[in-house]
């Protein structure tokens, strides 16, 4: 599964270079993580925080309602998203 290389790094700005260069370290141990939350019907919380920033839609950059929220999840969020993604399509 690859690392997502090209998005931001979110809330704990960890490099995906790492996740990447230690992809079959950490795939057995977040595989399991994953599966134990499936079963206990728990998603970690600190997954569940992202960093939102606005972003500018149109008209006047002064107004608020003119922004729109954008929310950067953790590279250990997205991973676990697609790892959990995988399991339920081929498990």
């Amino acid at each position: 599964m690859n690392t997502p290389k090209n998005k931001a790094q979110g809330l704990y700005s960890f490099p995906t270079r790492i996740i990447g260069s230690a992809k079959y370290t950490i795939s057995r141990p977040s595989s399991l993580l994953i599966k134990k939350s499936l079963e206990n019907g728990v998603y970690p919380s600190k997954l569940k925080l992202a960093k939102i920033i606005p972003i500018y839609k149109s008209h006047d950059e002064s107004d608020p309602p003119y922004y729109r929220p954008m929310s950067l999840l953790s590279v250990f969020d997205r991973l676990f998203e697609k790892m959990l993604h995988y399991l339920l399509l081929f498990f």
